[in-house]
């Protein structure tokens, strides 16, 4: 992509659907039209399951705008660029229709095999772009993502940069898996005892990563460990013939597993954690600004911010024990809870006797805008997932955390947070329930 400065550039921008892989990458192309002129065509996939009743029912159905109409290649839609922002930020706009998922393991593998199918679309979508001015230069799309672009981008000649929207440890520990350095079986076999063996060490030893325990791996949904043989298909292929890694991240925080060599350049790009306003908005939920008026009102480093991001459920039973001891505690909060927060049940919004149980001192939202919460003064914690934005979003505005991670990476990421950087603790559930409980809720806040 540097062959001569002062060609303009002009990127197609391919996410994985899902909002913490949109958000970064939005970030990454507002850097790169804002500071190196490009010309960038942001690709919003639309999820749709194809029938209503179960898609309102499923995990994914709160995240996701409503169902429009299926959009053949060359009826992509687009939108110009807001003139009053000065980036050339186009959008373009591909729908994807699924199946209804059965579970969370289904979802996740329907999504991840769905977007594959979307490659002609994709490459009818390059070859309209490349008629455009300024045309086509680049490719830039997420890890996960790999298998419906980087053969599009050899077939066109394209440079493909590949975006890490994770940490770059987390990808470390598979391409440490791809080198031998363990073995799947090794993995599998661990996973079978988890919850007995979480503390004893899995391996040590490899390069750029701390000691890793059982439990600091990837917690894997479903029994083919699809997401581990998923993740490697598509870094293999990324690091044999990409242009270039990028990974939001930074080298005060990661620096020795950005040392390490894989094979293709890599630049840490990160922290990118900057708001994102309207007109470059890819929230798939509706922020409610009105809980900053609420946080206007309380004290100075005052209140925690309860968020476990998009996808992440609980169990009535969890919840139960989250609310007490968050109560007991008598903190101040701020708590984002989503209709499909709790599992099999019928609470869509926050238990109106809980609430009045805080006398004041709690203030509910569906969804909020994030950045913009952890930036407030009265906020001095935040009770987290361990999503990677939100990790790297707390870091940057210097707010401790509380860790609850639910699956995949974040539970590494939980691992970074406390034992690493030292800037938050880890909830841990009881042996005999299964649950974080109250007393431990209490004991954390």
């Amino acid at each position: 992509m540097e062959d001569t400065k002062c060609r303009q550039h002009h990127a197609l921008a391919v996410p994985l659907p899902w909002q913490g892989h949109i958000n970064p990458l939005m970030r990454l192309c507002k850097r790169l039209a804002a500071e190196h002129a490009f010309t960038i065509t942001f690709l919003d996939i639309h999820l749709h399951h194809e029938e209503a009743a179960a898609a309102e029912s499923s995990p994914a159905a709160h995240q996701e705008p409503s169902p429009a109409p299926a959009a053949a290649a060359h009826d992509v839609e687009f939108s110009p660029p807001d003139p009053a922002q000065k980036l050339d930020i186009r959008r373009a706009r591909l729908s994807l229709y699924l199946p209804p998922p059965s579970s969370s393991a289904a979802m996740l593998e329907g999504l991840f095999e769905g977007v594959q199918t979307l490659a002609p679309q994709i490459e009818q979508l390059l070859l309209r772009l490349q008629q455009q001015h300024p045309p086509i230069t680049c490719l830039i799309s997420d890890l996960f993502v790999t298998a419906a672009t980087q053969h599009l981008a050899d077939k066109l000649q394209l440079p493909r940069v590949a975006l890490i929207p994770c940490s770059h440890s987390i990808i470390l520990h598979f391409h440490h898996l791809l080198e031998g350095g363990f073995s799947l079986e090794e993995v599998m076999k661990v996973s079978i005892q988890r919850e007995l063996l979480r503390e004893n060490v899995f391996k040590e030893g490899l390069q750029g990563l701390p000691t890793l325990k059982v439990d600091d791996l990837m917690e894997n949904f479903g029994e083919d460990f699809f997401m581990y043989t998923f993740t490697c298909q598509a870094l293999q292929e990324t690091k044999n013939k990409a242009h270039a890694f990028v990974v939001n991240s930074f080298e005060e925080i990661e620096g020795n597993a950005l040392k390490v060599n894989m094979k293709a350049p890599l630049y840490a790009v990160g922290p990118l954690v900057e708001p994102l306003e309207k007109e470059a908005s890819t929230s798939l939920l509706e922020e409610d600004d009105a809980c900053l008026l609420w946080l206007d009102q309380q004290p100075c480093s005052s209140v925690l911010f309860i968020s476990f991001g998009s996808f992440a459920s609980i169990s009535l039973a969890q919840f139960e024990e989250l609310v007490v001891g968050l109560l007991s505690s008598r903190q101040r909060f701020l708590w984002v809870f989503r209709p499909n927060l709790i599992n099999d049940t019928v609470f869509t919004t926050f238990p109106e006797q809980l609430l009045s149980e805080s006398c004041g001192r709690g203030y509910v939202v569906s969804w909020a805008p994030q950045v913009k919460v952890l930036s407030h003064c009265s906020i001095h914690g935040f009770l987290t997932h361990c999503g990677w934005n939100s990790t790297l979003e707390a870091i940057s505005k210097g707010i401790p955390m509380i860790c609850f991670p639910y699956f995949v990476d974040q539970f590494m990421d939980a691992k970074l947070i406390v034992e690493e950087w030292k800037v938050g603790l880890r909830l841990r559930k009881s042996k005999e329930s299964g649950l974080v409980d109250r007393e431990e809720v209490e004991r954390a806040i």
